[in-house]
């Protein structure tokens, strides 16, 4: 009986889908280095991908401020482990257009401490797009078809 048991867990556990998103520049809840805002170089910062899960496919991006959408990724290859820094467009990255109608980074500029948010959404197939998608698209686009998502919190300061 008790084997039983243990083998049922075990097997439950391989199941588990498993998605980080973390970044080696900053830790979660920290400061977002002035070097990744308009204060600085305001290039894109280097960002991990972790995840354990035969069924993801792909994965997309968001980094926002809750208002707005500074960046918007919407194709990662589901093989891809990170995202360097100052990241440019290639066969495994894609890019939406932002809410200042750029497609890429646009550095965060707030003039008072803001808290700012990259979401990583693990995909089970690429979204049925059309056109390139803002934020708003390619939310409404993924949103059956996120299997988990993985937050990445950081503040911005003058």
């Amino acid at each position: 009986m008790l084997g039983n048991f243990i083998q049922e867990f075990f097997l439950d556990l391989k199941s588990v889908e498993y998605l980080r998103l973390s970044s080696p520049a900053f830790k979660n809840q920290g400061t977002l280095p002035k070097k990744y805002t308009c204060f600085g170089e305001g290039s894109s910062p280097p960002l991990k991908l972790e995840s354990f899960s035969p069924s993801v496919k792909a994965f997309a991006l968001t980094f926002g401020d809750g208002i707005k959408h500074y960046w918007v990724v919407y194709y990662i290859d589901g093989s891809l482990k990170e995202i360097p820094e100052n990241a440019k467009e290639s066969g495994f990255l894609r890019f939406g257009i932002n809410d200042f109608g750029v497609k890429g980074y646009t550095p965060p500029c707030p003039t008072k401490k803001v808290l700012f948010k990259f979401t990583l959404y693990a995909l089970s197939e690429l979204p049925p797009l059309v056109d390139i998608p803002t934020g708003k698209e390619l939310i409404k686009a993924i949103k059956s078809l996120t299997l988990r998502e993985s937050h990445l919190i950081c503040y911005v300061k003058p």
